[in-house]
């Protein structure tokens, strides 16, 4: 019986030593300035997986079960972004390219200022690093910058006409 066991117990190791798990590969580029993003922060979302960069703006997650996963990407400097439902199947090798600046964040725009009532003077708040073709934007009155950090609170549009912020 104890033969048993000990060989029961050496099976089961073996197995688990020659399951298969997924990876991800990945490199996170600045689009804008040309550049890798060194040292920016990866998490898995609901495991406790974490990586960064490299110097050149690569990354590697081994040993990732069968399942959907979603990446979290922190960088300062940047808005916080995340990639949804990455799927990982066993021997699988995924390889990610994440361009930064995320998107910028449009939030609701109206058409018409409920303060003033006219229309087409309503221009939305642009939050996120600004690059240079949004600054252009900017200068043009086809934007407002809203800065880098958001609240949850932030208002979402500007009024030309009135220099009212809502």
């Amino acid at each position: 019986m104890k033969k048993f066991l000990i060989i029961l117990l050496i099976f089961i190791l073996t197995i688990k030593g020659f399951a298969q798990y997924g990876k991800i590969n990945g490199h996170i580029y600045d689009t804008e300035k040309k550049e890798n993003l060194a040292y920016a922060n990866i998490k898995i979302l609901g495991t406790q997986i974490r990586t960064h960069t490299d110097t050149n703006g690569n990354f590697k997650i081994d040993s990732l079960a069968d399942g959907v996963y979603d990446i979290y990407i922190k960088y300062i400097g940047y808005k916080d972004t995340t990639i949804q439902k990455i799927k990982i199947f066993e021997n699988a090798e995924i390889n990610l390219r994440i361009n930064f600046p995320p998107p910028y964040v449009y939030k609701g725009v109206s058409k018409r200022c409920p303060k003033c009532g006219r229309k087409n003077n309503v221009i939305p708040i642009v939050y996120g690093l600004p690059s240079s073709g949004m600054q252009k934007k900017e200068r043009d009155g086809k934007v407002r910058l809203g800065g880098c950090k958001m609240t949850g609170c932030d208002p979402t549009w500007y009024c030309k006409g009135d220099q009212t912020i809502h």
